[in-house]
């Protein structure tokens, strides 16, 4: 597992010292820090160090990490560990890797969108609608 100096070194020619990066340029250091470095889910990095690195919040690196996916189309993963493995992100390398990307994402989304149906009141078909709708606007670009 990589520690957080060799991250803190690799991370400290991209930005001045003691200075969060922009966005763009962490987004741009996050797909050359996981394509190298973190090839396959037994290379994952935590969020936490990457957080640290970064200078930025769980939740930033949690966006930037759903950026990588959605907008770039990286091949990024993320697991919880469970089961002797550990949690972290990684790059997909083969299909092992995309199965434990893809492991509990479908349970996840489906709690919210349940969490959603009962505080919002809105009805399981208008809710898949809305869904089938973005899901649509997401394939035709």
């Amino acid at each position: 597992m990589v520690t957080a100096p060799q991250l803190e070194l690799r991370f400290a020619d991209t930005v001045r010292p003691g200075e969060p990066p922009c966005e763009e340029l962490a987004l741009d250091w996050l797909e050359e820090e996981l394509s190298r470095w973190h090839r396959g889910r037994e290379q994952a990095v935590t969020i936490e160090a990457l957080a640290n690195t970064l200078r930025w919040s769980r939740r930033t690196v949690h966006d930037l990490i759903s950026k990588l996916v959605l907008e770039r189309r990286m091949p990024v993963g993320t697991t919880s560990g469970g089961k002797g493995r550990k949690p972290g992100v990684f790059w997909i390398v083969d299909e092992a890797d995309r199965r434990a990307a893809l492991g509990n994402l479908l349970p996840r989304a489906l709690r919210i969108l349940k969490r959603y149906h009962v505080l919002s009141g809105v009805s399981a078909d208008q809710l898949a609608g809305q869904v089938r709708m973005e899901l649509d606007a997401e394939e035709n670009g």
